[in-house]
């Protein structure tokens, strides 16, 4: 009987701490939602004392490519918080553009394992996307732009070697696919073993790939080469990397591996920092809207103008054209990425 009695005791006491652990975690969520709701009401009432004023809005409203706007800040900051910043990385898209003349015959199994390690560590990250490129005489999509690492791997040991050296043929097609591709920033890594030789469709010169690096440089796509064995013809692949805004690696078979892993793990380590806090910009037509943010708001008093870019039918799939209205709005994100509107601030309508 003492030992059930005991038993009993005990029972009460675990009972008793356990409800006492969940009063004191109910009391810190509680704590946290009521501190969250203090916040972002003290938040909301001083967005309530910003203001700023649209100047002038210049532009062809009806069918915009960019809109040039004036905004004054009044008296108070606008800016309500420090200029936390959240770190993003960015998601990239790669073409590796691989020569398959004769001459790499008896490099290829290093050439592939390279590759295959390259597939690797650009997918190491969700989102990255890789695509590949032969070329010899003509260049070949060996493979689209995927995250699929089996499927490029598949690919990539079919490879096999045939023909000459047309590094032209090759970066075209790489830009072909790159120039629509979706995300943020866009590379090619180019290797050849060799001096260009270009017969098909055309004798492509030295300066006619020179030319096409700087083209593809201004439609942000950054041209990475890799030489090996070159002897004289490497000021040329490093040309084409000036050009084309990228670096030149000289190597040998036996540095190919490591080369094409230091230019991933360069190219794929960029972050960008973003703003929790920024001016709402909305542009209104009578059947949808575009948003734009402003980072870097006017300080109090002070007036700035803005070019600010619209979207066109193939970015987004909705050109804003025949602008009626445009609004400005005061944000801050919480983080968890909530947003926080504050009030109307200024507006301006189409005459």
């Amino acid at each position: 009987m003492k030992k059930r009695g005991q038993s009993k005791i005990l029972s009460i006491i675990l009972i008793i701490l356990l409800v006492l652990a969940l009063i004191v975690i109910l009391w810190n969520i509680i704590k946290g939602l009521l501190k969250t709701n203090i916040e972002i009401t003290e938040i909301k009432q001083a967005l309530l004392k910003k203001s700023v004023e649209i100047e002038d809005v210049e532009g062809d409203f009806n069918y915009p490519r960019y809109i040039n706007i004036t905004i004054k800040a009044g008296p108070e900051q606008l800016i309500l918080i420090s200029r936390t910043t959240k770190t993003t990385r960015i998601n990239v898209d790669i073409m590796s553009v691989v020569d398959l003349s004769s001459s790499i015959n008896k490099n290829l199994d290093e050439l592939k394992q390279a590759n295959i390690n390259l597939v690797n560590n650009v997918l190491e990250y969700e989102n990255n996307k890789i695509g590949l490129i032969t070329y010899s005489s003509s260049a070949q999509l060996s493979h689209e732009l995927s995250e699929n690492k089996d499927s490029l791997v598949s690919e990539i040991n079919t490879w096999d070697t045939q023909g000459l050296t047309c590094i032209y043929n090759g970066l075209e097609l790489a830009k072909q696919k790159l120039e629509n591709s979706e995300n943020e920033k866009k590379y090619i890594i180019l290797m050849t073993d060799g001096l260009s030789q270009c017969s098909y469709p055309y004798e492509y010169s030295s300066e006619d790939e020179i030319d096409l690096a700087e083209e593809i440089k201004e439609k942000n796509i950054l041209i990475y080469t890799i030489g090996f064995g070159i002897g004289e013809g490497a000021s040329h692949i490093q040309n084409i990397a000036e050009a084309g805004g990228g670096e030149y690696y000289d190597s040998d078979i036996g540095e190919l591996k490591s080369i094409y892993t230091q230019i991933s793990t360069e190219v794929i380590n960029k972050y960008k920092e973003e703003y929790y806090d920024y001016l709402r910009i909305i542009f209104y037509n009578e059947t949808t809207q575009y948003s734009y943010k402003i980072f870097n708001p006017p300080l109090p008093l002070e007036t700035k103008k803005y070019e600010i870019p619209l979207p066109t039918e193939d970015e987004l799939n909705k050109h804003i054209v025949n602008i009626k209205r445009i609004e400005v709005y005061y944000v801050i994100e919480t983080k968890d990425g909530e947003p926080i509107i504050g009030p109307l601030l200024s507006s301006w309508e189409a005459d």
